[in-house]
């Protein structure tokens, strides 16, 4: 009776410590951005002199929602060789582009990492289709000044890079396509890629 007695006291104090403690919630930094990004283009053949046509700049929001894939609202998008660039003209509608993209903000480095992928569909003229898709899973990287304590972030240093498909007209990649790699910098015109 009396190791009964003892056996059940050891149980309900080791009840009562752990009543004082409570799973680890998990932390997570918010990270935001509505900059400026500016995309140059390479390619291989017959899509080298097409690739320098298709450099252009963006403005588009983004916000990590825990990793969540989120549509990419595209609110300029402009392209910059007006005068050699038989695929586009220089000014986009922007109902034509758009796309989603993800990523997560590491609570112990600030390293932003995720993915992005962008079509850019052209009216004029009409039937181009410009896509690009970041290396996976982390062709979109940067960093966050946020922090765990609720203090949203600001995207810096903001880098995407992949790989762009054209197809449309004849000279436009034709129904095959034309591929090569693209890399976006955040607020800037030249940046190093990460490796893919």
């Amino acid at each position: 009776m009396k190791k009964l007695a003892i056996l059940m006291l050891l149980a309900l104090e080791l009840a009562v410590s752990g009543c004082g403690s409570s799973p680890k919630s998990t932390q997570a930094i918010t990270t935001n951005s509505n900059s400026f990004w500016e995309a140059t283009f390479t390619g291989q053949g017959a899509a080298a002199d097409t690739a320098t046509e298709l450099t252009f700049t963006t403005q588009f929001p983004v916000s990590d929602v825990l990793g969540a894939q989120e549509p990419l609202t595209i609110t300029t998008l402009n392209f910059i060789n007006a005068s050699s660039n038989s695929c586009f003209s220089v000014d986009r509608d922007t109902s034509t582009a758009g796309g989603n993209y993800q990523f997560n903000t590491s609570t112990s480095t600030d390293q932003v990492t995720g993915s992005l992928t962008l079509t850019v569909t052209a009216t004029t003229p009409p039937g181009n289709v410009l896509t690009l898709n970041s290396y996976q899973p982390s062709g979109f990287t940067g960093i966050s000044n946020g922090n765990i304590n609720g203090t949203t972030g600001t995207l810096s240093d903001g880098v995407v890079v992949g790989t762009w498909t054209l197809t449309g007209s004849a000279s436009c990649g034709g129904s095959t396509g034309i591929t090569g790699t693209f890399l976006m910098c955040q607020g800037a015109t030249t940046c190093s890629p990460p490796a893919p």
